[in-house]
């Protein structure tokens, strides 16, 4: 007589080996995933210091130096990329990205990343301003005094319009009082002494030539020949030009303005951008931040 075999008791048993095994698995595949772990994240220790301070060295450079990396001449919402090289790091590579935006502000990124794992790296984001951006001058000539302008002097304003600095002028000049407006104020002073100008100390005059950029007259300015200025020129006493001044930008002169044969086109994008030539953006406190991955 042949024995029964019972087909339900070998169906569990192959049930519970098929368990036995699936959860053998689990557990393979999870000693493996915490092995992995655990290395990535010893790895991602030794590596973070460098990660994170070469972030941080790349973000303060820019900000430190930034008319080599030309933050004054970035083309508005236009972010431009490029290798920071950082000699005393070789397991590190950085890159900085800045971009420049409305209101004189301006975004930089710095990205560091480990040369032995892609997938090591840190994100540092900063945000600055340039100090004048809000206060490039509503015309051609902002005066403290009266304004003399010759019948033969052409005044007009540039084509050239940016995103940034399309702006018009109220007028073709403006008589005032008001110490910001003639860049007088205590805060202004204490940035333009620490501008990259052109600075003279008390009267002087010009018997020609040309110039472009900041001009920072602390004294009378007087032109007596033919002078060609692409910029603003900011004079503490009165700008005296009777021989061919051609500006193209704007003057700010505490002490009044005269002016004969010659043209004045008034271009708040010229200034804008010799302004920020010559005076570094300050970090806007509280809007930076940092990335971890």
């Amino acid at each position: 007589m042949k024995p029964r075999i019972n087909r339900r008791r070998r169906g569990v048993a192959l049930v519970a080996a098929l368990s036995l095994m699936t959860l053998l698995g689990l557990l393979i595949v999870g000693a493996v995933a915490t092995t992995t772990i655990a290395e990535r994240a010893s790895r991602a220790s030794l590596i973070d210091g460098p990660l994170g301070a070469a972030a941080e060295l790349a973000a303060a450079a820019v900000l430190a130096d930034p008319t080599t990396y030309g933050l004054a001449d970035l083309q508005i919402g236009a972010p431009v990329t490029r290798s920071f090289p950082l000699t005393d790091a070789p397991a590190v590579v950085a890159s900085i990205t800045t971009t420049r935006l409305g209101g004189g502000l301006v975004w930089v990124v710095a990205e560091s990343r480990a040369v032995s794992d892609t997938l090591a790296h840190r994100r540092v984001g900063r945000l600055a301003r340039f100090p004048f951006a809000d206060l490039v001058p509503r015309a051609a000539i902002v005066s403290g005094g009266p304004v003399t302008v010759a019948p033969d002097v052409t005044l007009g304003r540039d084509s050239v319009v940016a995103a940034d600095c399309g702006q018009s002028a109220f007028a073709d000049s403006i008589v005032t009082v008001d110490s910001t407006m003639l860049y007088a104020s205590g805060w202004q002073r204490v940035i333009l002494d620490s501008a990259a100008a052109t600075r003279v100390r008390g009267d002087t005059t010009v018997v020609g030539g040309t110039f472009m950029g900041l001009l920072l007259v602390d004294g009378n300015l007087t032109i007596t020949g033919s002078f060609t200025m692409s910029g603003l020129a900011v004079v503490r006493g009165k700008l005296v030009a009777r021989h061919g001044l051609v500006l193209t930008g704007g003057v700010i002169a505490a002490g009044g303005v005269d002016v004969a044969e010659g043209s004045v086109k008034y271009s708040p994008c010229v200034i804008g951008q010799v302004v920020r030539r010559a005076i570094r953006p300050r970090p806007v406190s509280g809007r930076g931040w940092v990335e971890v991955f």
